[in-house]
């Protein structure tokens, strides 16, 4: 009776130690997606505050950012404990960029409001500070991925890869629709036809994958959406359409992590 009391205590323990171990491989990985997409949602607080730019400050556009400004306000200090307690040096250099980009963000919406023409520099500043956040929140998930084992799958990755691509793009874009001159603030860098190449090429790759009905038709509206989104990118003498751009935009953002999802159930069911 003892042994059996000994043996059932210790599986017991075996039971405990392995259902924590998998609650804090589940909170690791979460947090590893939370880090990625508060990088993705960084650079679209970027792009949408251009849209305002672009659409000389119109109301819904002007609150819709300053929403998403203090939902990502929100979503970084969520992060800050965790990042803050693995990461200290890095987590101190991100509460800088982001502060700065915070306040360069609302004196340009200020501006806007007050006159619809910030200041350049302050822009550009900002794009800068912005910038630094992304590339340091995206270094610390790296290097969760690298300590965890949370390697993303190749599918996963490559739709990882498309989202970025098409925020790339499409911030090109929007940056010429929202300068007086007609130009982007990046005039360094891959050009455009070689990223909407890059989305393309991996688009196709994705359609290869097995899909069921539904899957199918949502590849086929992200295929003629992008479609319109790469001529307009590509071509700087078309008349720029910054509202219709960004509906599609926030479209596919949408739709491309839904792909895996579906792909990989289709997958399952062979």
């Amino acid at each position: 009776m003892r042994y059996l009391r000994s043996m059932a205590l210790t599986t017991l323990c075996f039971y405990a130690v392995f259902t924590t171990m998998a609650a804090q491989a589940q909170i690791t990985t979460e947090l590893e997606q939370q880090l990625y997409q508060l990088s993705l949602d960084s650079h679209m607080l970027l792009i949408k505050y251009y849209h305002v730019q672009a659409e000389e400050g119109k109301r819904e556009l002007l609150h819709d950012v300053v929403q998403r400004q203090y939902a990502l306000e929100q979503a970084w200090q969520t992060l800050a404990d965790p990042v803050a307690a693995s990461h200290p040096e890095q987590f101190a250099q991100l509460q800088t960029y982001w502060q700065r980009f915070n306040d360069y963000l609302s004196r340009n919406l200020q501006e806007i409001n007050d006159s619809h023409f910030p200041e350049l520099q302050v822009v550009i500043l900002m794009r800068d500070q912005i910038y630094l956040f992304m590339r340091q929140l995206d270094q610390v998930g790296r290097h969760w991925q690298q300590q965890h084992d949370l390697t993303p799958s190749s599918q996963q990755q490559l739709l990882r890869d498309q989202q970025r691509l098409l925020l790339t793009v499409v911030e090109r874009y929007i940056e010429r629709a929202a300068s007086s001159m007609g130009a982007p603030l990046t005039i360094d860098g891959e050009d455009m036809q070689s990223l909407t190449q890059r989305f393309s090429k991996g688009l196709s790759v994705i359609e290869k994958w097995p899909h069921d009905s539904a899957n199918q038709q949502r590849l086929r509206r992200i295929h003629s959406q992008w479609q319109l989104i790469a001529r307009t990118a590509t071509n700087n003498e078309q008349r720029l359409v910054p509202y219709l751009i960004m509906r599609y935009t926030d479209n596919l953002m949408t739709g491309i992590p839904e792909l895996q999802t579906a792909a990989t159930q289709t997958a399952s069911t062979q």
